[in-house]
């Protein structure tokens, strides 16, 4: 690599590298196990939610140590809180007398363990919020932490998050209208939103950022503030973005297999692919023109929230194709390719010296 990509860097990489995926590809063994005697592996999914700040905050307290400018608070709760996740993830599993089919107080274990989840997921978000508050300006800005162009970011994130909205419901649009089905997708739609008070879920927004930050700043914390400038000076800007996007989808790999059954985890996994990649292109855009983190966790945060709703929309619509159906997945790339790939080309992703001629 690089000359400047010190022995300090390596050892961070390398322990970047078994946190992250090392320990995820291990709770495949444990995911297997639940699967198998159907239990819910959400506080698992979560848990591997938090494993790249964590590896990145391990990195900071054990080979920067000395580093005075190190918000070791900030770090040390970081990786505090993936082993809370982590130890309550195992414990969903392995735990006896706990199973889906036992009832306590008229609750199934599955739905003790879906509160231990949203209890641990506000705690450790609690503890996000003090510890940053309580680490000093200078360090923050050291460790990639400042709120930099703030009413930028609140820009980027309201397109992103309108862009986000056509992104998912664009695939159904689409084979709505070669079909001649606009109207009566219409219709269907609108019977949704009889059940869906919009106004209360935009209103809640805020306070549900604000609880479940901590499963974000997980992500990306790791993704964007970490492994982007790396493999970005290392293969270009654009390359480096790909690159990670593809490091990110190969992250999701237990997720996609162990979540889910049937024939349909290939077109799950394409489907991941791209969203990872042509994802990956917005925020790492979003994070490049801000150099502010916490506007890539709340466009995470808002993506992981719209997708859901929209889905749920959409399965109003009858004989729409499956989102795990191939001609999804082509529709899924043709439409994130348009609103999310196209930011490759943006001035953000030029090199320096490779400017456009006049």
């Amino acid at each position: 690599m690089e000359k400047d990509f010190t022995q300090v860097d390596k050892k961070r990489l390398i322990l970047f590298a078994l946190v992250a995926y090392g320990i995820t590809f291990l709770m495949m063994i444990p995911m297997y196990i639940g699967k198998g005697m159907g239990l819910d592996l959400n506080q698992v999914v979560t848990a591997q939610m938090l494993s790249p700040a964590a590896a990145v905050a391990l990195g900071y307290l054990i080979f920067l140590k000395d580093e005075k400018l190190v918000p070791k608070l900030f770090m040390r709760v970081l990786v505090i809180n993936y082993l809370i996740m982590l130890a309550t993830a195992l414990l969903s599993i392995f735990a006896v007398p706990f199973r889906v089919s036992t009832v306590y107080g008229g609750q199934t274990a599955g739905n003790i363990y879906m509160r231990i989840l949203q209890f641990s997921t506000y705690f450790c978000s609690l503890l996000i919020w003090i510890s940053y508050f309580v680490s000093r300006r200078k360090k923050r800005k050291f460790a990639g932490l400042s709120r930099r162009k703030e009413l930028k970011g609140i820009i980027l994130v309201l397109i992103f998050a309108v862009l986000d909205i056509l992104c998912a419901a664009g695939p159904v649009y689409i084979k709505g209208l070669f079909g001649g089905l606009l109207t009566s997708y219409r219709n269907q739609i609108g019977r949704a939103f009889e059940f869906l008070d919009l106004k209360r879920t935009v209103l809640l927004l805020p306070v549900s950022y604000l609880v479940s930050v901590a499963l974000f700043i997980g992500e990306e914390y790791g993704w964007r503030f970490y492994l982007q400038p790396l493999l970005q000076k290392r293969f270009g800007k654009r390359l480096g973005i790909i690159l990670l996007g593809l490091a990110w989808s190969l992250w999701h790999i237990p997720v996609d297999i162990l979540t889910v059954s049937g024939p349909s985890i290939p077109q799950l996994i394409v489907l991941r692919v791209i969203s990872c990649v042509f994802g990956g292109i917005i925020l790492g855009w979003a994070y490049m023109k801000t150099g502010n983190i916490w506007v890539t966790v709340c466009m995470h945060f808002l993506n992981n929230t719209i997708r859901p709703i929209v889905d749920w929309i959409i399965s109003f619509i009858p004989n729409s194709a499956p989102k795990d159906s191939w001609l999804s997945v082509a529709l899924a790339f043709v439409v994130e390719f348009l609103f999310f790939g196209l930011f490759i080309f943006t001035k953000e992703f030029r090199e320096p010296g490779k400017a456009r001629k006049r």
